[in-house]
């Protein structure tokens, strides 16, 4: 619940005073506080000061040591992006073009509403890093990154999961021994064996979660785009599915379980969205 209007808790007495209820907030908090039920009884008493008197915002409550916060808490969101690789040998790997640029620009713009930002970041990104205060989190393959997904503190506190990262679809099947496949031993056939799906783990990671998945698509129409981003949410239970590539079109679309899509004419209108439905 948001309450909009006077900023902070020494603008909410101010603000309060200035209408002469200064006293009546001080008694109704006093009480609230006293009961154990903060939190809850303050909701009660922000709808109730709303009906006529004016807003509030970010309004903290403390005892016993703990706080409870109205409107405006921050979220825990964690974004992946980059592109992730996957071994032929010790020396050579498998990529895709991905830069990392859309992921990172998110991560930042959520940073920048005062969200709390873990972004996982393939190690083979060339769009640089997230600045502070996001905690970058770097990963090199796809089970890598399922072990870092994994290995994040209090899972059932996040808030948010943005699947930017253009993972493998493929790893490559070791059938030589070798560290490294000899160049001179003539042409060499790579067998590409289906790689881990991590979109499909992410409920179980994250329970409590609203979970974005991503459809990159090059063929087919846009209709396509949106029956297979469909699927995506049907089958892996997220929340969201964002649509792009050169079949989608230009910009992006923004698909809900219901069937419905918002279309975006660019990352800033993606970002924007994304703020809002969060």
């Amino acid at each position: 619940m948001f309450f909009d209007g006077l900023d902070g808790a020494g603008d909410l007495e101010h603000g309060f005073d200035d209408f002469g209820f200064g006293g009546f907030v001080d008694k109704g908090i006093e009480e609230r506080v006293e009961s154990g039920n903060a939190r809850g009884d303050l909701l009660g008493l922000g709808a109730d000061l709303r009906d006529g008197f004016g807003a509030v915002h970010g309004l903290e409550i403390v005892g016993d040591g703990a706080a409870a916060q109205v409107g405006g808490m921050p979220l825990r969101i964690v974004v992946t992006c980059g592109p992730s690789y996957e071994p032929i040998d010790e020396v050579r790997r498998i990529t895709n073009f991905s830069t990392g640029k859309l992921g990172t620009q998110l991560s930042e713009r959520l940073a920048a509403e005062g969200h709390r930002v873990q972004c996982l970041r393939g190690d083979m990104a060339t769009w640089p890093a997230p600045a502070a205060p996001v905690e970058v989190i770097p990963f090199s393959t796809n089970d890598h990154l399922l072990t870092r997904l994994e290995a994040l503190g209090e899972r059932e506190s996040v808030n948010a999961v943005l699947h930017a990262a253009a993972l493998a679809d493929f790893t490559v099947r070791r059938d030589s021994t070798a560290r490294k496949l000899c160049s001179r031993s003539g042409e060499v056939t790579l067998t590409l064996v289906p790689a881990t799906k991590l979109i499909g783990r992410l409920r179980g990671l994250f329970p409590k979660a609203k979970i974005v998945g991503w459809k990159y698509e090059l063929d087919g129409k846009q209709e396509d785009v949106m029956a297979r981003g469909g699927a995506q949410i049907a089958i892996n239970q997220t929340d969201a599915c964002i649509l792009n590539g050169a079949a989608y079109g230009r910009g992006f679309g923004a698909l809900l379980p219901d069937g419905k899509c918002e279309h975006l004419k660019g990352r800033e209108a993606l970002g924007d969205w994304l703020v809002g439905w969060l």
